[in-house]
């Protein structure tokens, strides 16, 4: 017995140090794991702080795995597939946050607005929603995304009356009352209910400014301008030092037609705040459209009229033009971005430079010098008859032709005329339009007559061209008037030229059958191809490259010869001229120029920067200098300038380093494989955040020469944008996988027009 106790004592000692070990054992290696998934956590944390979801997910992803039963790491999955966002994983995490037991308003909402906004499923979302009501009845937040979600799913009945009650049931809110005025206002028009939205506004936010120029804006649009101004008025004398305050009263006056008014009361808002970028570009307004009335009114004057007031009108709008240009030049140092402030800019320094051309013309005299004067008795008298304009064929001049304006200069005097000039003038700058100002004319002696023919070139489009876009309802006038020495000048004569806009491209006769419906045919506009070209090798700072130059010109050489592009829609800057502002010029002709049923294709070839502080790439230009940002054409600039253009389908090459630092956002646009009738914006880079290779002198960049190679070979009627991006990008990173490793990126731009389509680029 004695020894069966001790045996038995034994045994249970050793199952005791036994469970001891195995429990040590599991505690070290649940400390393990407690490690393993603090530094996933951690990890994840740190990426997080920087805004990097994606790779965060992954870290708390991991650490999910780890200790399986944690909601803390669930919860970042959860906000992470949110924030990128991924609405499978949202929902997945939030059916394993319900099996952890974990139950919060947040899970409702965010399955509810991904729904909503990712999926544009808005009966999954409304389940969402309603299905949290059910938890949390009460819960005001839920409830505004329900109301939003009808807001958004057009149902604004519905949403109205659900923000109505909101706005009862709690204390008011400011975005409630914000939506209510939105659908009254904006929507439904409905200005008597959205006056009643503002009184309740008013009185729960008397202090709100906001809601009073809703108030003043309701009485613009119903056309009580005199209640709107009493509003505005009141607005200034509780703000007195708002400029924002005067900058609304100006407004009213803009709308009533009153612009002197106008810019008086911006000049105040300016007065407070010099910076004030809105009222200085409607000063600059001010001024600019009263130039452009002046110089519309020279447009509309006869040969009479023009010669008793054209001097006068033409210094008013030098005037009005001169007084507008401090202004654009300080809205666009306040904001780069200021397109439309660099196209008014360049349009005031053309038309100042032809209307001072235009006076220096009128007011100098010819002399003859003095070994040449011959004693003669008696006066020229001359006169200009047998006016017209020879066109080239059909009536029409049209791009790349010249045509001549003919005309007889007789002299009825009874002395000889000389020193002959003839003076062309247009009182309105007619873009591409070439001709010579003055033309040195043979003498023409008494009771004799010449002939004369001068030419007038219509130039197609090219970077040397410069330009602004014609005044509506201005005609192509050209006046001529001839003068000769002895003060001696003739009446001024005008014609009106037939532009004709396109090139001749054979019979453009258009035959319709007599069987056929005339007031049917509406022909749909042909599609042009617009081609923007930059190409620099020769830099003024930064090294120079070989081939940049010679990639543009294989690219547009295989593009017009092989491809529907032609070359009065090319758009081309190399080396010296590739400056930032004519860059920016080129883009505001192309604005002018283009029309929603164009293409547009832009090829950049040049330096690549990219600054990882505040991750923004940029383009080189010639001139910038050696680490001067500001002289840098950012991404996030040129991305700006490319929302202005209306164009069906825009396609953007960059073969420049670092040039996938174009695509600034996770793309969400899906596609849709060769539909060409859908708006697209699309771009093709050398490669993504990395240097790439210039290539061997003489030759042309991997880039380029894989471009040329595909666009060669090509034998389909037309190539999908998608089937060109496959190609570069498999064989350019081949072919430099044991040198600059590029990785060239293809896919839609995040830029204003891009509604999924596909660009496709037809052969001739």
């Amino acid at each position: 017995m004695g020894n069966d106790f001790k045996i038995i004592l034994m045994n249970r000692i050793l199952h005791v140090l036994i469970f001891i070990a195995i429990t040590g054992a599991f505690s070290a290696k649940a400390q393990g794991f407690t490690a393993e998934w603090q530094g996933k956590i951690n990890s994840g944390k740190e990426l997080y702080a920087q805004n990097k979801y994606k790779n965060a997910l992954v870290e708390f992803r991991a650490a999910s795995q780890i200790i399986p039963t944690d909601t803390t790491a669930f919860i970042y999955v959860l906000d992470c597939a949110f924030k990128i966002p991924d609405p499978a994983l949202v929902y997945k995490t939030i059916d394993d946050l319900r099996f952890l037991k974990a139950e919060k308003v947040a899970f409702y909402l965010m399955a509810g607005i991904t729904a909503r906004d990712v999926e544009e499923d808005y009966p999954k979302a409304l389940s969402f929603l309603t299905n949290g009501l059910l938890v949390y009845p009460n819960h005001a937040e839920l409830k505004m995304e329900e109301a939003i979600l009808y807001y958004k799913a057009a149902d604004y009945g519905v949403a109205y009356t659900k923000l109505e009650k909101l706005n009862t049931d709690q204390v008011p809110n400011y975005k409630v009352i914000n939506m209510m005025l939105s659908i009254t206002m904006d929507i439904q028009q409905d200005y008597t209910m959205a006056l009643d939205v503002i009184k309740q506004a008013q009185t729960a936010f008397p202090d709100s400014v906001y809601f009073q120029e809703q108030e003043a804006n309701i009485y613009l649009r119903t056309h009580d301008f005199a209640t709107a101004q009493v509003v505005f008025e009141n607005i200034i004398a509780s703000n007195p030092r708002d400029p924002k305050a005067y900058y609304n009263l100006a407004l009213l006056f803009f709308h009533q037609g009153n612009y002197e008014t106008s810019a008086s009361i911006c000049l105040n808002a300016i007065e407070i705040d010099p910076n004030y970028l809105d009222a200085i570009y409607n000063v600059g307004t001010f001024y600019y459209w009263n130039g452009l009335n002046y110089n519309t009114a020279l447009s509309d004057m006869n040969v009479y009229q023009y010669e008793e007031q054209g001097d006068e009108f033409e210094r008013m709008a030098i005037e009005n033009f001169e007084a507008a240009k401090p202004y654009f030049e300080k809205a666009i140092e306040l904001n780069s971005d200021e397109l439309d402030a660099f196209e008014n800019l360049n349009t005031i320094n053309v038309l100042l430079k032809n209307l001072r051309s235009i006076s220096d013309l009128k007011n100098t005299k010819v002399t003859v010098p003095s070994e040449t004067i011959v004693t003669e008795t008696g006066k020229a008298d001359l006169y200009i008859s047998n006016l017209f304009f020879e066109y080239p064929e059909n009536g029409k001049l049209k791009k790349g032709q010249t045509g001549y304006v003919n005309f007889k200069i007789e002299n009825l005097g009874n002395a000889t005329a000389k020193q002959i000039q003839a003076i062309s003038i247009t009182p309105i700058i007619i873009p591409g339009l070439s001709y010579e100002r003055i033309t040195q004319i043979d003498t023409v002696a008494a009771g004799s007559s010449l002939s004369v023919k001068l030419p007038i070139a219509f130039l197609t489009n090219n970077a040397q061209t410069q330009g602004i876009e014609r005044l509506e309802g201005a005609e192509n006038k050209m006046r001529v008037v001839i003068r000769a020495s002895d003060n001696i000048k003739t009446e001024m004569v005008e014609f009106t030229i037939n532009i004709g806009g396109e090139p001749v491209m054979g019979d453009e006769t258009v035959v319709v059958a007599q069987t056929e419906a005339i007031d049917y045919f509406n022909p749909k506009p042909v599609a042009r191809n617009f081609l923007f070209l930059i190409g620099i090798n020769e830099y003024t700072e930064w090294p120079a490259l070989a081939n940049a130059v010679n990639d543009v010109h294989a690219v547009k050489d295989m593009l017009l010869s092989k491809y529907d592009f032609e070359p009065d829609f090319v758009y081309e800057l190399y080396d010296k001229d590739a400056t930032q502002q004519n860059i920016r010029n080129e883009l505001i002709k192309i604005k002018r120029d283009i029309t929603p049923n164009d293409n547009l294709v832009l090829y950049y070839a040049g330096h690549g920067y990219y600054d990882g502080e505040f991750d923004e790439g940029s383009w080189i230009p010639v001139n910038a200098g050696y680490g001067v940002e500001t002289d840098y054409m950012a991404n996030s600039r040129l991305v700006k300038y490319l929302d202005k253009i209306a164009c069906k389908h825009m396609l953007l090459l960059a073969d420049a380093c670092f040039s996938g630092s174009l695509f600034v956002k996770d793309n969400r646009i899906s596609y849709e494989s060769g539909n060409d009738k859908i708006q697209s914006r699309w771009a093709l880079t050398s490669g993504n955040m990395e240097e790439v290779a210039d290539g061997i002198a003489g030759t042309n960049s991997p880039f380029a020469s894989s471009l040329v190679e595909f666009l060669g070979n090509n034998r389909m009627q037309h190539i999908p944008v998608t089937e060109l991006i496959s190609f570069v990008s498999y064989k350019v990173k081949n072919e430099t996988a044991t040198t600059t490793a590029q990785t060239p990126i293809g896919k839609p731009l995040d830029v204003e027009g891009n509604q999924g389509g596909e660009f496709l680029l037809y052969a001739k």
